[in-house]
């Protein structure tokens, strides 16, 4: 299965975005390839974990590092990622709901499902997330303001 995730960069301005990964640099972090741990399958009282090798097409490879343009003490930073439907998945049961919009804030997560079963199919933690009361005929709205400063 495929899948895509959007990034945009709102903080810090003029942002600069560098690629890093493949060969040698799967792990690149303060001028170093990083070595992964040497694992068991006793380490953290999980038995049955599946270990992968560090050359496994998923683990490592690329990400983008985002720094600023020009640094100052503080830096504020702001991402938006936004993930494409996967591409040759075979139901929606594991997917969150995503707001329409530019921007959204939960107040609660949405229910997940499993592979097999709907959210709605596996009791109550599958439910919608609803404000039960006779007071609120309506859902509940807010209001929100950001304000970014540096310190």
């Amino acid at each position: 299965m495929e899948g895509r995730l959007f990034s945009r960069t709102f903080f810090p301005e003029n942002a600069k975005l560098t690629k890093i990964g493949g060969p040698g640099k799967q792990f690149w972090s303060d001028g170093r390839n990083w070595p992964l741990p040497v694992l068991s399958t006793d380490d953290w009282n999980y038995a049955q974990a599946r270990l992968v090798p560090d050359t496994h097409e998923m683990l490592g490879q690329w990400r983008m590092e985002v720094s600023p343009g020009k640094p100052a003490t503080d830096d504020i930073f702001l991402h938006l990622f936004t993930p494409v439907l996967p591409v040759g998945r075979n139901n929606d049961n594991t997917l969150g709901a995503f707001p329409d919009g530019q921007i959204s804030f939960l107040h609660a997560i949405s229910p997940v499902g499993t592979k097999f079963n709907g959210a709605g199919s596996i009791g109550p933690q599958g439910g919608r997330n609803e404000l039960l009361s006779s007071s609120h005929k309506e859902p509940l709205t807010a209001k929100i303001y950001l304000k970014f400063e540096p310190k």
